[in-house]
């Protein structure tokens, strides 16, 4: 296929042009070419139709680290609060589906705020799913046949997409799904990383392909929105935090630390390809019991817990910094926020 026979995975138009670059993902070594839609707007990748994609998701557990199944009780994100305070203003309410739910964080926060209707949630990843609570519905398959089923059941009033969109190869597809899957005049949210966020080292590995295979700014998110029949109600960026900040200083600082702090532990051990969890591992082997902050990490809960407070300590140690750089990023680029959050309405007819 020549490079003008490319669609769009969020329009459907042809003509993307040469790839604006490249990337390869750690996991199998496959090579993706990034492209810039000509006509809506938006960064693409194509995931070819043999991509494990699923086994992928299950070998890259380091996307994913245990933030929200550490921390159920942290207070809810930006994008959680402001769907749920809109919804009370707007009298949303009703059947909910959650899409990518995770482990059913938001069900959860939804729930315990008094949501007025039924809860149920998707979840494509099994290790993310298995990690909820009792009394949660959620159902664990792929969206396309969860959505072949339910389309034959009760419409749904509100579905929401949490920082999932981005990981899906069809964004227009995922979209068209949604709406027969909702009631006329039903809402849809989403959430995606904002395209146009401040960095300071380029993009962050998450974002690449397969884990995110498009990239979006407002233009693009409403673009789509409004092809598949919906009313853009709200688009918005949330602000930029110290926070956010912090952290692209941090995670450099932290990965060229790690070989230190490995060989202080470890030793000769603690060779360049090898991880925590494989020395540890080798130790224990050898029937050596871990003691003192070996002791502290002997096991992945307890490390990212100790990377979390280590952080946090940075992000404070660092407000002389990023408090300036956070209000001259808001007063100069005000839609610069790491996210973005959409609230759409079903147009009537569009069906």
């Amino acid at each position: 296929m020549s490079d003008d026979g490319i669609r769009c995975v969020a329009c459907r138009h042809a003509g993307a042009g040469s790839p604006a670059g490249t990337s390869r993902e750690p996991i199998f070594g496959k090579v993706f070419e990034l492209y810039e839609c000509r006509h809506c707007g938006v960064v693409f990748s194509v995931l070819p139709a043999d991509f494990p994609l699923q086994e992928w998701y299950g070998k890259a557990h380091h996307f994913y680290g245990e933030t929200e199944w550490l921390e159920p009780g942290a207070s809810p994100s930006w994008r959680f609060d402001r769907f749920l305070t809109t919804s009370l203003q707007l009298g949303i309410q009703g059947r909910l589906l959650d899409v990518g739910c995770g482990e059913g964080r938001f069900l959860r926060e939804a729930k315990r705020r008094g949501w007025r209707g039924t809860l149920l949630g998707v979840e494509f990843n099994p290790e993310m799913a298995g990690r909820s609570e009792e009394g949660l519905r959620i159902e664990v398959c792929p969206f396309d046949e969860f959505a072949a089923r339910a389309v034959a059941e009760e419409p749904f009033d509100a579905v929401v997409m949490f920082d999932v969109l981005e990981h899906m190869p069809e964004p227009a597809r995922a979209l068209a799904q949604v709406k027969r899957l909702l009631r006329a005049g039903g809402y849809l949210c989403v959430s995606v990383p904002n395209r146009e966020r401040i960095r300071f080292f380029g993009f962050e590995d998450f974002d690449f392909p397969p884990n995110h295979i498009t990239r979006w700014h407002q233009a693009s998110l409403r673009a789509l929105a409004e092809a598949a029949g919906f009313e853009v109600v709200a688009l918005r960026s949330n602000l930029c935090t110290p926070a956010s900040l912090a952290e692209q200083f941090f995670y450099p600082l932290f990965t060229a630390a790690l070989p230190l702090a490995k060989r202080l532990l470890f030793g000769a051990q603690a060779g360049p390809d090898r991880t925590v969890s494989e020395l540890l591992g080798a130790e224990a082997k050898a029937g050596v019991r871990p003691a003192g902050l070996k002791g502290a990490i002997a096991d992945k809960r307890s490390r990212k817990k100790l990377e979390l407070r280590l952080k946090s300590l940075f992000t404070v140690l660092t407000l002389p910094l990023t408090l300036p750089l956070c209000a001259a990023a808001i007063l100069l680029r005000p839609h610069s926020g790491t996210g973005l959050l959409m609230l759409a309405r079903l147009r009537a007819g569009s069906s």
